[in-house]
């Protein structure tokens, strides 16, 4: 994690530099041989953070760690910069790229991407603790099983339902109503508008974005942004359809 600013890379030989690690001074040497000058303060988190969303008091930043082997969400107070609290998760239990906070900023959420649910985190004096999950369908009307791997995630205004990229089941879930939406070819990413009746859901797998009225649960038609569609923003939200 590194703030706000611009950093350099350069190519570099490993035989003055050394391994391809993160350095003392805050550079660092990638695996392909370029040092890297970040600007601004960085912190040394898990491997492979895919993820990270800032709780609404504007203290407090939730990642996701999600290589092979132990995964792990990590609590960073932004006052200090530092990790606060890390949360492991060894195989077969696992996490992924979703992760939001409710509104009150009292429950947090992630999903958790093989074992078919979403984590529920109460979160009190700047400390995360889970509690029951919000379990997702493991099998289809037909009965046969079905694994959904969900992945990105957004909380409706009230805070009571979840609408949650089904990454395998090519579908939505909106959670507490048992409704899933057709999405297109492995949706990623779900970013809910202001007003929270449309969803801009990315689709991985067909490189397009899909707008989905969530109350009517009507797909709209995709579009096709320039490159793979991996995280739809905010700002996504304010354009006009059509355009």
């Amino acid at each position: 994690m590194a703030g706000t600013g611009i950093g350099v890379s350069y190519a570099t030989g490993f035989g003055t530099f050394g391994t391809a690690v993160p350095k003392p001074d805050g550079t660092a040497i990638t695996p392909t041989g370029y040092r890297v000058t970040p600007a601004g303060t960085q912190t040394r988190l898990g491997n492979l953070p895919l993820n990270a969303a800032l709780h609404p008091d504007g203290h407090h930043l939730l990642v996701t760690n999600d290589a092979e082997g132990t995964q792990s969400l990590q609590m960073i107070d932004t006052d200090t910069n530092k990790v606060v609290q890390t949360l492991p998760f060894a195989s077969p239990e696992s996490l992924y790229v979703g992760l939001a906070w409710s509104p009150d900023g009292n429950t947090a959420y992630a999903s958790a991407m093989a074992n078919s649910k979403i984590r529920v985190f109460s979160f009190a004096d700047g400390k995360l603790a889970e509690q029951a999950p919000i379990k997702l369908p493991t099998k289809n009307p037909n009965g046969h099983n079905i694994t959904l791997f969900p992945a990105g995630l957004d909380v409706t205004p009230d805070g009571k339902k979840l609408v949650v990229a089904d990454q395998l089941g090519h579908t939505v879930t909106v959670t507490g109503q048992s409704e899933t939406i057709a999405a297109g070819h492995r949706p990623v990413w779900v970013t809910l508008s202001k007003d929270r009746r449309t969803a801009y859901i990315s689709n991985q797998g067909s490189e397009n974005v899909n707008v989905t009225d969530v109350r009517h649960r009507q797909r709209g038609e995709p579009r096709s942004p320039y490159g793979r569609p991996h995280a739809v923003g905010r700002a996504a939200q304010e354009r006009p359809r059509g355009q």
